[in-house]
């Protein structure tokens, strides 16, 4: 998996790894928004099914010189774990249901390798001098957003219908390979761009 040039103009660049997900259950992802969204008319910004990804490390802004030596932990990291299979499952708020913010749907599966693929990718970040995450790894896949400004009986609306809304079962994926996402932020919505990606243990050996 080929590394992309770092950006000319030199400016931060947001960043983050993940692990990517497969195109049917990103098709149930979108249909489950949509059945939210025609619930729900207002106080929600949903992202675009095309760019959910299984975030692993979010960096935030660095500067493109940093790219390639977070390439290569992510590729250090990710040869330590062996493939594994998840899958969605569930529908959750974060922080809670009394105060949605963030609108998600979970995962299941062989989450010890998933924690150990996390954990792996943060101490290669942090032996380079990236800060620890402080809040512990809660792996989700994140649907939409909570407007700030909604008054409260609209949140109240929302996670009501999160709360009734059902995610329909799809087979377990198999995780074999993660990648460097920049996030893009434009007129058109945000879009994503994979830098560069690592295969886990043994995938091209």
């Amino acid at each position: 998996m080929s590394q992309s040039s770092a950006n000319p103009s030199g400016q931060a660049i947001r960043v983050f790894i993940a692990a990517p997900i497969p195109l049917p259950d990103k098709l149930v992802l979108s249909n489950v928004m949509d059945a939210l969204s025609s619930k729900l008319a207002e106080g929600v910004r949903w992202v675009n099914p095309d760019g959910i990804h299984l975030t692993i490390k979010f960096l935030g802004d660095i500067n493109p010189s940093q790219a390639s030596v977070v390439a290569e932990a992510m590729g250090r990291a990710a040869a330590q774990v062996s493939p594994f299979r998840i899958g969605l499952s569930g529908l959750g708020m974060f922080p809670n249901q009394k105060k949605p913010r963030v609108l998600w749907a979970g995962v299941e599966g062989d989450m010890a390798r998933l924690t150990e693929l996390q954990e792996a990718t943060e101490n290669e970040l942090t032996a380079l001098g990236f800060p620890k995450d402080r809040r512990s790894f809660n792996p989700h896949l994140t649907l939409g957003r909570v407007r700030d400004q909604v008054l409260d009986r609209t949140r109240r609306r929302i996670s009501l219908v999160m709360s009734g809304q059902d995610i329909q079962a799809t087979e377990p994926w198999l995780v074999e390979s993660v990648g460097l996402i920049q996030t893009h932020f434009g007129p058109a919505g945000t879009t994503y761009t994979t830098m560069s990606g690592a295969f886990l243990k043994g995938v091209r050996d």
